[in-house]
């Protein structure tokens, strides 16, 4: 085997390897957006029987683009005698590109039930909004660490240290291969 440097050609390109992994991070790895993004929205001209859609807007906080694959609202109770069950929102399966710091609107089916009763006039429901997302970046990931979860920080010490420990067990080896019996 050619030598290096003084190390064996094989255990430096694995070194160079790992050293590049550690300094330049991993890229196409997948950050999921699903408790910082913002989603906000209202909807008005409701009566009992009514169907509409509520634009929810969602917007993009992250330097980097995200990709909104679910959007929702959970309804809360409007008051005494207006419970959050006369008011149905539903789920948006509708997929958003956002940019970085972009925002784009998501629609939400809206009903209002026909037995509404009469304490639902004028009432305003409380909504909490719910929604998935996803970006992907190419290079090194904003917020991310080799040494987070998934990442090959662990794995690449691990690999180091053996290395390391296999090239001072070897020239231990020359040298009293060297110093004779």
């Amino acid at each position: 085997m050619r030598k290096l440097g003084g190390v064996r050609w094989p255990a430096g390109v694995t070194l160079s390897i790992i050293v590049a992994l550690l300094l330049g991070g991993h890229g196409a790895a997948p950050v999921h957006a699903r408790d910082r993004y913002e989603i906000a929205g209202e909807v008005d001209g409701l009566y009992p029987g009514a169907e509409t859609t509520l634009d929810a807007r969602v917007t993009n906080p992250y330097p980097f683009a995200i990709r909104v694959i679910a959007t929702g609202a959970r309804v809360l109770d409007a008051g005494p005698g207006c419970p959050a069950s006369m008011l149905v929102i539903g789920e948006s399966l509708a997929t958003a590109m956002l940019p970085a710091g972009g925002s784009d609107v998501v629609p939400l089916p809206v009903r209002m039930r026909r037995d509404a009763p009469d304490a639902c006039q004028g009432a305003t429901w409380p909504l909490a909004f719910t929604g998935t997302a996803v970006g992907t970046a190419t290079g090194p990931l904003p917020g991310t660490s080799m040494f987070g979860p998934g990442g090959l920080g662990v794995p690449a010490l691990i690999g180091v240290a053996l290395l390391a420990g296999g090239l001072i067990l070897a020239g231990r080896r020359r040298r009293r291969a060297r110093a004779g019996p």
